[in-house]
């Protein structure tokens, strides 16, 4: 599935006004790949992901996901 970021502030991997769209895995790499050019994390770019991610998995998978990292910690 792809996911529209164009609608995501310019801070992160949407940074231009040209439409993209990429998949939650593309949009973690290019958080990495910012992160080590830049020395930080933008935590705007791992949220885009994230939000790729929710909806990449819908949210029966979203909400077993969450209740497993809950149950780990």
């Amino acid at each position: 599935m792809q996911v529209d970021t164009s609608s995501t502030s310019s801070a992160g991997p949407a940074q231009s006004q040209e439409y993209f769209t990429h998949t939650a895995a593309e949009l973690l790499v290019l958080a990495y790949a910012r992160a080590e050019r830049s020395g930080s994390v933008d935590w705007e770019d791992l949220n885009v992901a994230h939000r790729a991610a929710l909806s990449e998995l819908g949210g029966k998978r979203s909400s077993q996901l969450v209740e497993l990292a809950a149950d780990a910690g």
